[in-house]
């Protein structure tokens, strides 16, 4: 009998050792991160609808403190504590090349989801200034689209212009941002979209023929003749 509980006792704290161990690996593995949206925001609780306290930017490095769901509890280099969204979150990790095949996979995911939705409001009306399903104007919609996956953008095109990095017409991915001169002369911008893949494109149009969000194409034509650059915000 008092083998029997010796043998008990020993699997018991072989047990505790590896999932002690388990843990601990895990806590290394999570322990950092680094932002790697252009904007990313610090909110009081995990979720969309909770207050954004603060916000990040590309680079900046965090301490992970618990995670819920897809929401990370972190510890910006400032000491402001908050919940931000894990998507955005690249993890810090000895082995580099794991994290970043890891974060290409999120990233790509993502902008699936933000085509995805960004869908679902073709034929919403044009509106001048408009920022909501109500209606939109073309960066109302981008703003729209992005902020509904926690991701913070300017008002206008021209600001938008300066977000994320530059990529090339030729490197285009679902979910980049494209931007035009629609007023000629490829003097400035006025007009942007939403890449959506397949040389097209999804943007709230102010056509006197469409006045509303469509998806039109980029690679001949009018905007094609028309484009300036493209950025990209998910990386």
């Amino acid at each position: 009998m008092f083998q029997l509980k010796k043998m008990i006792s020993g699997a018991a704290t072989i047990v505790l050792c590896l999932g002690l161990f388990a843990f601990s690996s895990f806590a290394d593995e999570i322990q950092t991160g680094t932002v790697s949206a252009s904007v990313l925001n610090l909110r009081s609780d995990p979720g969309t609808s909770s207050k954004v306290i603060g916000s990040m930017t590309r680079g900046d490095k965090l301490s992970i403190l618990e995670s819920s769901g897809d929401w990370l509890k972190v510890k910006t280099s400032d000491g402001e504590t908050g919940w931000a969204y894990s998507q955005y979150i690249a993890l810090s990790k000895d082995s580099d090349d794991i994290t970043s095949v890891k974060q290409s996979d999120k990233a790509t995911d993502l902008s699936e989801q933000l085509v995805k939705f960004s869908k679902t409001l073709l034929g919403t009306e044009y509106v001048y200034g408009g920022t909501t399903p109500k209606g939109f104007d073309c960066s109302g919609f981008v703003q729209y689209v992005f902020k509904h996956f926690d991701i913070s953008l300017e008002r206008v095109a021209a600001s938008q212009s300066t977000q994320g990095s530059r990529v090339s017409s030729q490197d285009l991915s679902a979910g980049d941002l494209v931007f035009f001169d629609t007023d000629g002369g490829h003097n400035s911008i006025s007009h942007v979209g939403i890449y959506i893949g397949g040389g097209q494109f999804i943007h709230a149009a102010s056509g006197s023929s469409t006045r509303k969000v469509i998806i039109s194409d980029i690679t001949s034509g009018y905007y094609a003749n028309n484009f300036m650059k493209a950025r990209r915000i998910i990386v």
